[in-house]
């Protein structure tokens, strides 16, 4: 079977395609049922060592202010700029996120999100923090609406 490669700018140069997070969900589903948790996590740990490369070795030179504005590009291109508010501080970056916009497109298309949907945020966060050389911590995470707040520290957790 042929196999297409394309190359890709940065990431956040514009919106998802429409139905992206559906089919992440679907897929989430699909792996975790076949293959447990374990299996989600080593899906999620290699879609963020690919799909945010180009990002992360940004943010390796900048930091925890590379992070702050990588997180606030992310929300802006989602269109839900609003739905995240971070600080941060000498010792590390809190994030506070009041919906995850993934989950409302899910839900408003009427999917009912994976019950694994809480490792993007987990996984790829913990993931994305491991390659710039930060600690991530996952404080609170609501699985309806995906509103959370975690942090990236230096070492060890804020």
């Amino acid at each position: 079977m042929a196999v297409m490669m394309t190359e890709r700018e940065a990431v956040l140069s514009g919106a998802l395609p429409k139905g992206w997070h559906a089919y992440m969900n679907i897929t989430l589903d699909y792996i975790g049922e076949m293959l447990g948790s374990e299996g989600v996590e080593q899906y999620l740990t290699e879609f963020a060592n690919e799909y945010y490369a180009l990002e992360m070795a940004n943010i390796t030179v900048s930091g925890l202010l590379g992070m702050q504005r990588f997180i606030e590009d992310l929300y802006r291109v989602e269109g839900c700029a609003e739905c995240v508010n971070t600080v941060l501080k000498q010792e590390g970056l809190i994030v506070e996120v009041s919906r995850c916009p993934a989950l409302y497109e899910i839900t408003t298309a009427g999917y009912k999100p994976s019950r694994w949907f809480v490792m993007t945020t987990s996984v790829v966060y913990g993931r994305l923090a491991q390659m710039a050389g930060l600690h991530f911590s996952l404080l609170r995470y609501d699985e309806e609406t995906g509103a959370a707040a975690f942090s990236f520290a230096k070492g060890g957790s804020i």
